[in-house]
């Protein structure tokens, strides 16, 4: 949490708004790391050759559910910026 002081009137609105829209931002950033609190790393194919023996392997996996919906969440809000930018 941060603190806004304002000294006699100097603070400019466009000031205010940004410190609202990092505000904003911040909190968006927590709530997709409450979404996918670990380390997101995934790998939808993965092969190597075998170290005892040669073989080839390969495995496929699909998207974890709460790294997809960490990704909906910043696809969505890419969106929003979006629109709010062609608006201006």
């Amino acid at each position: 949490m941060f603190r806004l002081f304002l000294f006699r009137g100097t603070l400019r609105p466009s000031l205010i708004i940004s410190l609202v829209l990092a505000t904003k931002y911040k909190q968006f950033v927590q709530n997709c790391l409450d979404a996918c609190p670990r380390l997101a790393l995934h790998a939808q194919s993965l092969g190597f050759a075998h170290p005892a023996d040669g073989r080839k392997m390969y495995f496929e996996s699909e998207l974890p559910a709460d790294m997809k919906a960490v990704i909906d969440k910043w696809d969505r809000y890419a969106k929003l910026n979006e629109l709010e930018t062609e608006e201006e």
